[in-house]
């Protein structure tokens, strides 16, 4: 056994040093990796990573043969048991195992982020110069999100050969998913510069902010949003009034980010506002017809409330087992030939995905997915609520909240989800403490 330990420097490194060495990987680089050899490439080289990644991690897990299995790990188990069952018996089981091309998110990838989850909840440590490290990494991947917002993007023209989109997509390939990165990390920035004042998270804070705003992203932006209040509220009712301050700091630079952000894009950010307001007055008054066209293809809440009632007919068609991770696509095209004729072939709205974490679950892999998925998260964040009174226990409660919101709107996704399974396994850590 010892033989599989690695050598540094002429001495043997624990395998609590290489399991975390491999987690903190996979927040650092991981984000960062775009490959030019072959397509997707903002999603093969990260995939290929978690696989590699996975596989070490597993050998020195089970090698190391020192968990303590807790309620929460019992727990995830049966979740990762419910998506295997629902592979087994799917009619599509390459992509159940192994997901879609474009997405990657079959039961080998979702298996990975087991593996995280319970190697941080176990491993993982965090120190301020870990911290320092993580928060370093991010702001520099915040500013090119900055400069992508303002057209230069030198790397997507290295990946594509030319600039597909104007957008912030950092180095993750797609705005939303880029935007639910950095809301992490703003998140913590915040929060952390309103319970320390300290000057490196109100800094943080200010590049994380700017970023987030140019992705141009409303789920995350309403995610953030309800999080900043949660949190607000919190502080209040701890009677630590003395961060009023802080707090009015950091609206000012936020609004004014959106100001001269506005200003100096000839009005992309109020042009988002006013495209949100048409959107939603349009569904409101109805005057968008029931069946999607190419005509309502820009309207993007329309789009996502028409794939959530298709979502929804699928999971009552199929409620127990569903037919597999990321299999949706292929059930559209044999059981909902007309839907999918619209939705995908001629409006390309990529219906492939429920735009619903949640909902996604549930129609995939079937009602027992969803029950031990929920259960999971609620039972992690009433261990978190009932520390609150710490303030490292409210951050990451918070960040949890935040990623939870929008995920109402948005999917999982292998660029950021190992991230947030990390973050699921730390919270199990930390409240199992004593003496904290």
């Amino acid at each position: 056994m010892e033989n599989f330990k690695e050598k540094l420097n002429g001495e043997q490194v624990p395998r609590e040093t290489i399991i975390n060495i491999i987690l903190y990987m996979t927040i650092l680089i991981m984000p960062l990796i775009v490959v030019n050899v072959s397509s997707p490439r903002y999603v093969l080289g990260k995939l290929m990573f978690l696989y590699v990644a996975g596989f070490f991690l597993l050998v020195n897990l089970i090698l190391d043969h020192k968990i303590k299995f807790k309620k929460e790990h019992i727990i995830v188990l049966l979740f990762l048991a419910t998506i295997l069952v629902s592979c087994i018996f799917s009619p599509y089981k390459i992509i159940a195992f192994f997901g879609t091309k474009e997405r990657s998110e079959g039961f080998v990838t979702i298996a990975i982020y087991i593996l995280l989850f319970i190697a941080s909840s176990e491993y993982l440590k965090v120190t301020e110069k870990s911290i320092n490290l993580i928060l370093t990494i991010v702001n520099i991947h915040a500013t090119y999100g900055i400069l992508q917002f303002y057209k230069f993007d030198p790397i997507q023209k290295w990946a594509l050969g030319y600039i597909e989109v104007n957008d912030s997509i950092g180095l993750l390939g797609n705005r939303i998913f880029f935007s639910i990165y950095i809301l992490f990390f703003l998140v913590f920035s915040t929060f952390a510069y309103i319970f320390k004042e300290k000057k490196k998270y109100l800094l943080s804070s200010t590049i994380l902010g700017i970023s987030f705003i140019c992705t141009l992203t409303r789920a995350s932006y309403i995610a953030f949003i309800l999080v900043f209040i949660i949190g607000t509220i919190m502080t209040f009712i701890l009677k630590k009034k003395k961060i009023l301050k802080r707090i009015f700091i950091l609206l000012i630079i936020f609004i004014s980010s959106c100001i001269v952000l506005n200003v100096t894009s000839e009005g992309r950010i109020l042009g988002r506002i006013n495209h949100t307001v048409d959107e939603v007055n349009q569904m409101v008054e109805k005057k968008e017809s029931e069946t999607v066209t190419i005509q309502n293809k820009t309207s993007s809440i329309n789009s996502r409330y028409e794939i959530w009632k298709l979502y929804i007919r699928a999971f009552k068609d199929k409620p127990l087992m569903g037919t597999g991770p990321d299999t949706f696509l292929s059930r559209l095209s044999e059981e909902y030939p007309l839907e999918y004729m619209y939705k995908y072939i001629i409006t390309g709205e990529g219906a492939d995905k429920a735009h619903n974490e949640y909902l996604e679950y549930a129609t995939s892999c079937g009602i027992f997915t969803l029950i031990t998925y929920l259960l999971l998260l609620s039972l992690i964040v009433i261990r978190l609520f009932k520390k609150r009174k710490e303030e490292r226990f409210s951050i990451i409660l918070l960040m949890i909240l935040a990623y939870l919101i929008q995920a109402f709107f948005s999917i999982s996704v292998i660029c950021v989800a190992p991230l947030f399974w990390i973050l699921l396994g730390y919270a199990v850590q930390i409240t199992y403490e004593k003496n904290v």
